[in-house]
């Protein structure tokens, strides 16, 4: 079982639905996510977090950076 790293607000899709989901694991080469959201699991890319209020305003790439692999 992946550790949950942190809560983030992502884009599903292009026409603007939003969801908060867990990230499960970081993929830095592929700059990339696999979060856990209400419909299941998707591998996110960091162009579709959401950056809504201060606190989610930390891009993937620091969550990326303070985890450890």
């Amino acid at each position: 079982m992946f550790k949950v790293y942190d809560k983030i607000t992502i884009n599903l899709n292009r026409e603007g639905t939003t969801c908060t989901g867990e990230i499960r694991n970081i993929f830095p080469q592929r700059k990339c996510l696999l979060v856990h959201h209400k419909g299941g699991l998707a591998l996110i890319s960091y162009d579709d977090i959401v950056k809504e209020n201060e606190m989610e305003a930390r891009t993937a790439s620091s969550v990326a950076q303070r985890s450890k692999f």
